[in-house]
């Protein structure tokens, strides 16, 4: 087996084992961390560019998709059977915080040769890997390419459906994120969100919920899916 997938492996198994940790305690094996640069993010002080700062070091680097994006991944993350059933072909569709573009691609063939695909990141390093992953697979024409920044997505699209998998808990102002995603969305349109297990707690992902809530969302789902906790709301 090569190294790359042995790792995926080893990840995998110690997200299993490790469900329970707390956010913080995912803060402290951050690649590159602070710890008091966490706390800032965790707790909400400190300026909003110290938080910007902070939460910039926190996020995932590029080095791990390639980690993440292993032989497993298909297996635990299935894009057909996970956002089938709110995406269909013409849709216009957001990927934010698409990281190395595994969910992108599946989107992408969801949407068909009249839909589009957003695939936003704040990391360029990330943006490259999809659009080399879209004119690898022939999607190109479907995958539009923005980054967005520590501050917001800053779309002018409306939206039909959007994903944030595995990145909400990097975001630096919750409220304004989730405010932002409301307004993207067309009416009846639905905000799949998951998050990863070894760093969110159940009773940070139902604060999120309800942040989603004061903004506007109702939930229309919960769905199970791998090593995560999800939530699928709707404008």
């Amino acid at each position: 087996m090569e190294s790359g997938a042995m790792e995926g492996v080893r990840v995998m198994e110690g997200m299993k084992v490790v469900e329970g940790a707390s956010v913080m305690e995912g803060v402290k094996v951050a690649e590159g961390a602070n710890v008091m640069e966490g706390v800032k993010v965790a707790d909400g002080s400190g300026t909003r560019e110290e938080r910007a700062v902070a939460r910039e070091r926190l996020v995932c680097p590029p080095g791990h998709v390639r980690v993440m994006d292993n032989f497993l991944r298909p297996l635990l993350h299935r894009p057909r059977k996970l956002f089938g059933p709110y995406v269909r072909e013409g849709m216009t569709v957001l990927d934010v915080g698409c990281g190395g573009g595994f969910a992108s691609m599946g989107l992408a063939e969801l949407v068909g040769e009249g839909g589009r695909v957003i695939a936003a990141d704040l990391q360029p390093e990330m943006l490259a890997m999809v659009k080399k992953r879209a004119r690898e697979t022939g999607l190109a024409d479907r995958v539009r390419i923005h980054r967005c920044n520590a501050y917001g997505v800053g779309l002018r699209e409306r939206l039909d459906f959007a994903l944030a998998f595995w990145m909400v808990h990097e975001v630096v102002d919750l409220e304004a994120f989730l405010a932002e995603m409301y307004g993207f969305l067309r009416p009846g349109g639905h905000f799949f969100v998951a998050e990863p297990r070894v760093h969110v707690t159940r009773a940070d992902f139902e604060d999120l919920i309800e942040a989603a809530r004061r903004a506007g969302f109702t939930v229309a789902d919960l769905p199970r899916v791998s090593l995560s906790r999800a939530v699928v709301l709707s404008r």
